[in-house]
């Protein structure tokens, strides 16, 4: 009953390819979001430069922050709102991603693959909240991963192409709305999807 039993790992099993795979992968994850954030920073940079209602941009530290601070230099109310609602909505969606940026950054993973040679990656992670540490653990599948990167990639690369476009208008809105307007320079619009 006591018997020890060696698993050996299968011969069809190449880990170095495997991990390689795995790094693949989350690195091409890391490089939309780092595109994404780097084109938010350089939009919040645009706005903050404009002559009239750049001082109402905020230019914070962290990244998170900043696409905070951009949602709300075009949000409707906001000092570039006329004009930004695509922008806005783009940005929103590319937020959705946020769940899986620090478990991707910071986590610590395992790789396992199965017979078919499959992997799947568990990430490990330990936050703190009110002063007590959160453990948590997220699981991805080769298959649910490749199309994770790809929806992370596309969102990238959609916000990067409106936020590129993206400049203020020196002209005030009519009425002395007092919000001033945002439009997407040459031609892309609200009616674009």
């Amino acid at each position: 009953m006591n018997e020890q039993v060696s698993i050996a790992a299968g011969d069809t099993v190449v880990w170095a390819s495997v991990h390689e795979a795995v790094n693949a992968w989350r690195g091409r994850c890391l490089n939309a979001f780092s595109r994404a954030e780097y084109a938010v920073s350089e939009a919040l940079d645009r706005l903050a430069q404009d002559a009239e209602r750049g001082a109402l941009v905020k230019l914070p530290h962290l990244v998170g922050q900043r696409f905070e601070a951009l949602a709300a230099a075009i949000a409707p109310d906001g000092p570039f709102g006329d004009g930004a609602a695509t922008v806005l909505k783009t940005l929103q969606a590319f937020r959705d991603h946020d769940s899986v940026r620090a478990p991707l950054c910071h986590g610590l993973g395992k790789i396992s693959v199965d017979q078919a040679g499959r992997w799947t990656l568990v990430v490990r992670m330990t936050s703190f909240k009110n002063r007590r540490a959160e453990r948590t653990m997220f699981v991805w599948e080769e298959e649910e991963a490749r199309h994770l990167a790809d929806r992370i990639h596309a969102d990238a690369q959609r916000l990067q192409s409106k936020l590129a476009l993206l400049s203020p208008n020196n002209e005030r809105t009519p009425a002395g709305s007092g919000c001033g307007s945002m439009r997407p320079a040459r031609g892309i619009g609200d009616g674009e999807k």
